[in-house]
């Protein structure tokens, strides 16, 4: 009997040698062929842990190519409950993906941990949007519970499905009660319409509802898929809630500033300072002012920078909004700066280490870019002809 970690090494290298055809290990034999191979060495290791550490790479590789039923075998091999369970999810979802409904459904049928249940009634009901059954999609997402994640998820997807065949409203109907989970999956939804349609159309979207909320995030969506400066500026300008404004003038100079847009970027951040406060989540308010107080040393403006930060009420916030000033400013060379900067924390973070060492780390490498830059030989300069 060969040795378990052998075993187990043999396991990995096949699975390597599929994900990698390209190497010439593997000219003879398909991907397919050797993960099942791989399968039937894991099935060989006697430490359930390591077993299962090995089914999943398999499993994992198998989904990529969707190998349905050489995933399945692999499912089946796996000796805890609880995890073969979420094995048979990946299987749902291979099989889900390839249009094989039935199929994914008597997968289903093996599980019996209902969170996991959840998660593979998510793939099925995908599954019927991308074949244009919505209603069944939404059906089958309705028996989702709610404090699970896969039921945003689903109706996301489906959501995502309706906008690119032509129907971003019925779209927006479909995650009007789950925004809140991930505001930021709206952004999609708009950018489908502001490829079909105007920027105005965008917006006219929003004055469907009468959520102050979910209108502001999808304002703050439509400012996102908006490439248009100024219609984005306008746009964020209409945004009800504040603290969504906040954040939409943030994401603005965020952008403002990698385009090279250092002025603008300024003023964006203004707005997003004023509007931050406002904020309600106290957790979402310092992350944000955070944010702003790190963009405003990005733009050379650290005076503004370090007033941010200090306003932020959480102290682990506060002292990391300092802490990436100070190092961007060691990074500028401004050593006396950072140093300055460190002063201003608070609590038993010891922000003065973390600027020495920075500054270490700056003066070391500017140091080695000198030495190299000595030891370089560079050619005459050709000599003007008299």
């Amino acid at each position: 009997m060969k040795p378990r970690w052998l075993v187990v090494y043999a396991c990995l290298l096949l699975v390597v040698r599929a994900s990698h055809p390209s190497t010439g290990w593997a000219e003879d034999r398909s991907a397919l062929t050797l993960l099942r191979d791989a399968s039937n060495n894991a099935a060989r290791i006697a430490d359930d842990t390591v077993k299962r550490s090995a089914l999943l790479d398999i499993l994992r590789a198998q989904q990529k190519i969707g190998d349905e039923a050489g995933a399945m075998k692999t499912a089946e091999l796996e000796p805890l409950p609880g995890n073969k369970d979420n094995a048979w999810v990946t299987v749902v979802e291979i099989q889900a993906s390839k249009g094989n409904i039935t199929g994914a459904e008597q997968t289903r049928a093996r599980i019996s941990q209902h969170i996991a249940r959840a998660n593979a009634l998510s793939h099925i009901a995908i599954a019927y949007a991308a074949r244009g059954d919505i209603q069944r999609a939404l059906e089958l997402s309705a028996e989702i519970s709610e404090n699970y994640a896969a039921r945003g998820t689903a109706l996301y997807r489906i959501a995502e499905i309706q906008a690119k065949n032509g129907d971003v409203p019925a779209a927006l109907r479909t995650v009007k009660d789950e925004w809140r989970a991930n505001p930021y999956s709206l952004i999609p939804l708009m950018q489908v319409q502001l490829a079909a349609r105007s920027s105005d159309d965008a917006v006219q979207l929003a004055e469907l509802t009468d959520d102050q909320g979910f209108k502001s995030y999808l304002l703050w969506a439509v400012t996102m898929a908006e490439k248009n400066r100024m219609r984005q500026l306008d746009v964020a300008a209409t945004i009800p809630v504040r603290g969504v404004k906040a954040l939409a003038y943030k994401d603005i100079a965020h952008r403002q500033l990698a385009e090279g847009d250092v002025q603008g970027c300024l003023n964006s951040l203004t707005v997003a300072t004023e509007e931050a406060p406002a904020v309600y989540n106290m957790y979402a308010r310092a992350d944000l002012q955070w944010r702003i107080a790190a963009l405003y040393a990005r733009a050379d403006d650290i005076p503004r920078s370090r007033k941010v930060a200090l306003t932020i009420e959480q102290e682990g916030h506060r002292n990391f909004a300092l802490r990436e000033i100070l190092g961007i400013q060691a990074q500028a060379r401004d050593y006396e700066g950072a140093l300055q900067t460190a002063l201003l924390g608070k609590g038993d973070d010891s922000l003065m280490d973390y600027a020495l060492s920075r500054i270490a780390e700056r003066q070391v490498a500017v140091e080695t870019l000198d030495k190299t830059m000595e030891t370089m030989t560079f050619p005459p300069k050709t000599r003007p002809l008299a």
